[in-house]
C-alpha cells in the first residue's frame, strides 16, 4: 500500500469509533455537548456534506504533501461516503467498501471499528476516563473549539474540533498523528526529512439537509443476495465481490 492509499484509509477511518481517553474535569460539559452534536447528526433527514483534507509536516505546515476531497451522505443509520476512488456505503446490517481502481466490492458486517455514525464518532471514546489526554473547551460568539491533547508518545498528540454555534455542526477537525501512522507497513524508520507527527486538518463545508434522495443508500443498488450466493448489481457488473466477515 502506497502511501497516499494509507492516508485514504486514515481519512476514511477518521469518521468511525476509536478508544482514546480524557480528564475528568471538563468530562460532563464535553458529554453534554457531545449529545448535542450527535443528536443533531442522527436526527437530520438526509444530510448530506462535503470534505477536504490537507496532509503536512508538523515541522513544516505551510508544505502540503497530500490532499484529498470527497463528499458525505447520511440518513440515520445508513451512509454513504466517497473519498477519492474509494466510496463506502453502510447500514445496521451491511458495511460495503467500493475499490474503484481495482473494481473490488468489499462486504462485511457492521461493527464498532467499521460503523460510521459522523464527524463526531470520536468524541465518545475519547471521555472513557482514562488520564492519557486532557479535554479542553473554548467558546467564542461564533463558535465552540474542542481540543483533546495526548500524553507523550501516544499515536496521537492532539486532536481539535471546532463547532459551529450557528449550524451546531463541525466545521474542521485538525489532528496530529505519528507519521508512521501515514507510512507503508514495509517503511523500516521515517527519512531524516520527516517530522515525527504529521497534521492532518479537515474541512466540512456545504452541510444540507434533505439534500439528496435516500434511495441512494439502498444496499439493493449494489449488489443482490439470493440463496446464500452474493451477485454484483448490473451497474457494478465489472466489480468482483470479496466477503469479509463469515456468516453474512
Amino acid at each position: 500500500m502506497t502511501a497516499s492509499r494509507t492516508l485514504k484509509l486514515l481519512m476514511a477511518l477518521a469518521f468511525v469509533a476509536c478508544r482514546s481517553f480524557a480528564q475528568d474535569a471538563q468530562r460532563e460539559k464535553a458529554l453534554s455537548a457531545i449529545k448535542d452534536l450527535a443528536d443533531r447528526y442522527q436526527n437530520a433527514p438526509a444530510l448530506s456534506f462535503d470534505v477536504s483534507y490537507v496532509y503536512t509536516d508538523e515541522a513544516k505546515p505551510g508544505i502540503v504533501l497530500d490532499s484529498l476531497k470527497g463528499s458525505f451522505k447520511m440518513d440515520k443509520d445508513a451512509y454513504c461516503y466517497s473519498i477519492d476512488k474509494t466510496e463506502s456505503i453502510g447500514n445496521k446490517d451491511y458495511v460495503l467498501m467500493l475499490f474503484k481502481e481495482d473494481n473490488l466490492m468489499y462486504i462485511s458486517k457492521p461493527s464498532t471499528s467499521t460503523r460510521l455514525v459522523s464527524p463526531i464518532a470520536m468524541f465518545d471514546s475519547l471521555l472513557s476516563g482514562n488520564k492519557n489526554v486532557s479535554c479542553t473547551i473554548l467558546e467564542s460568539k461564533a463558535e465552540k473549539r474542542m481540543v483533546f491533547t495526548f500524553s507523550p508518545g501516544l499515536k496521537y498528540k492532539k486532536i481539535e474540533y471546532w463547532i459551529s454555534k450557528e449550524t451546531g455542526y463541525v466545521t474542521t477537525m485538525a489532528y496530529c498523528i505519528r507519521t508512521s501512522e501515514l507510512m507503508p507497513a514495509s517503511t523500516s524508520g521515517l527519512p531524516s526529512d520527516i517530522s515525527p507527527y504529521a497534521s492532518i486538518e479537515v474541512a466540512f463545508t456545504n452541510y444540507k439537509t434533505k439534500g439528496f434522495d435516500t434511495r441512494e443508500l439502498d444496499m439493493g443498488l449494489y449488489f443482490k443476495k439470493e440463496n446464500g450466493e452474493y451477485t454484483v448489481a448490473p451497474a457494478y457488473s465489472t466489480y468482483k465481490i470479496f466477503l469479509g466477515s463469515t456468516n453474512l
